[in-house]
């Protein structure tokens, strides 16, 4: 009724209300940067400014750094920047980001958005570091198997406009962590290593997209690969496909369980993580194949599974230096948890409850 009224008054002075232009593009930016990360912050900034200077794209920022005076909420257009102080201090909060999600959406309507995520990547469930979310908060991280249906939720909303969910962060190319993120967009972009910062991309990127706005997800996160410097390899994965995970990691899961007990394969090389802390990521491709070689199993058997990956699920894969000698990884990774305590620990997480790759694990680790 107050909306209703404050429209009849302006129509009635003459006045009237224009209702919010469609972007080209919105890229919505959650930078949790509460950490050793903080000093990235402006360089950032600057260059998400200098890239939105052209074209109908914008970009938001909700940034946290290692102030106490709240989040800082940024709009960045060809008019400048343009930054808000909120109330909390909390990026770690679910709450915080879905609130954000939806100010966004409802300032900067557009045809296509990404999210992107910027910070460290801790364990298997760890995303955004806030090392000071405030007094009496100790959650510290945000929790991708709850981010995942917020991001979709966000997606359903603006009628599927959702081209790229980019987790700039290290270490979430695993497929268990990936698998949160079904229905979250069209492509979902991350790394089976570690990620370096501040990165380069951000305005050679935005330039190319105003000048490119009828790219979709995959185009938009090739574009990433080819102007970032600081990463060791990206993936990109299409989302439609992340649904098929479990049914499709089942087929290659069977194999292993029909044969009796199983034993943990040694010869892999970690691509993530440390074994002394035991939250580790492995190659799939190439860890599923080494316990088929140490369990005696037929390895065409697997080869489906192998041509699903690298057709299907995978849209992209990209080292950053090709004169370096690159190892032998497919782009997506697998957490192999190598205690039971970790099983135990991440018992109910979503990929587990939908297939059988628990199973394995338990027979791998009692």
């Amino acid at each position: 009724m107050m909306r209703l009224a404050a429209v009849l008054v302006l129509a009635a002075l003459g006045i009237r209300q224009e209702p919010a232009k469609e972007l080209d593009w919105l890229l919505v930016y959650y930078m949790s940067y509460d950490n050793n990360l903080d000093h990235c912050g402006p360089v950032i900034l600057d260059g998400l400014e200098e890239g939105a200077k052209e074209g109908r794209i914008a970009v938001t920022v909700l940034a946290d750094f290692r102030d106490k005076d709240g989040l800082k909420r940024f709009t960045l257009t060809p008019a400048g920047r343009r930054e808000e102080t909120l109330a909390t201090d909390n990026s770690a909060s679910e709450e915080v980001l879905e609130e954000y999600l939806a100010w966004a959406s409802k300032t900067h309507p557009a045809r296509r958005y990404a999210l992107v995520f910027l910070n460290h990547g801790g364990d298997l469930d760890d995303m955004s570091l806030d090392e000071q979310p405030g007094a009496g908060i100790s959650k510290q991280w945000l929790s991708a198997r709850r981010v995942g249906p917020i991001l979709k939720k966000f997606r359903d909303g603006v009628g599927g406009k959702v081209e790229l969910v980019f987790l700039q962060q290290c270490g979430r190319g695993s497929v268990d962590n990936l698998y949160n993120f079904r229905g979250a967009g069209a492509a979902v972009m991350a790394s089976q290593t570690s990620v370096g910062a501040p990165n380069t991309y951000y305005a050679p990127t935005l330039k190319w997209l105003a000048a490119n706005p009828e790219s979709g997800g995959v185009e938009l996160a090739r574009r990433i690969m080819e102007d970032d410097e600081h990463y060791v390899n990206y993936v990109c994965v299409r989302g439609v496909e992340l649904a098929e995970l479990p049914k499709r990691l089942d087929a290659a899961i069977e194999p292993l369980l029909a044969g009796g007990s199983l034993t943990m394969p040694r010869r892999p090389k970690a691509c993530f993580g440390g074994e002394r802390e035991g939250e580790t990521n492995y190659d799939l491709l190439g860890w599923l194949a080494a316990a088929y070689a140490d369990n005696g199993r037929k390895p065409e058997e697997l080869a489906g599974f192998q041509s699903w990956v690298k057709e299907k699920l995978i849209a992209r894969h990209q080292f950053r230096s090709e004169a370096r000698r690159k190892p032998a990884w497919c782009g997506v990774s697998l957490f192999v948890p190598r205690t039971p305590e970790l099983l135990r620990k991440y018992k109910d997480y979503p990929l587990y409850e939908a297939g059988k790759l628990d199973e394995m694990w338990k027979s791998m680790t009692q």
